[in-house]
């Protein structure tokens, strides 16, 4: 399981970098970006076996379709992969999770007084 189970997704500015690609191509890229939210750090291998094998399809389908959307859309090093607007909300979210965990964790620490109650 992803260590964040949800994702933020911005709508307009998606629409805005990605309005012009295919229904194919909208396919491709919303499945690496699912893929990448799931893995540490929010980056992929940049192998296209490794890709292959997670995405479920052919390696010709990976080179063929897949990585011309990652030229467009994705930031490498070599060995991995990652979109960047993501990897900041990943940590983002990473940092409200602890700020609200922190912030309960303070509450249920409180001394908590005699109850006068019934």
């Amino acid at each position: 399981m992803a260590e964040l189970p949800y994702m933020t997704f911005f709508v307009d500015a998606y629409t805005l970098d990605a309005g012009h690609l295919t229904e194919e191509e909208h396919g491709v890229y919303l499945r690496l970006l699912l893929l990448a939210w799931t893995m540490p750090g929010c980056r992929v291998p940049n192998d296209n076996q490794w890709l292959a094998r997670r995405l479920s399809r052919p390696v010709d389908v990976i080179q063929n379709l897949y990585r011309p959307i990652i030229a467009e859309f994705w930031k490498t090093d070599g060995n991995w992969i990652w979109q960047k607007r993501q990897v900041e909300e990943f940590e983002r979210a990473q940092k409200r999770g602890r700020i609200q965990s922190d912030n309960a964790k303070s509450r249920w620490q409180k001394e908590k007084g005699v109850c006068d109650g019934n």
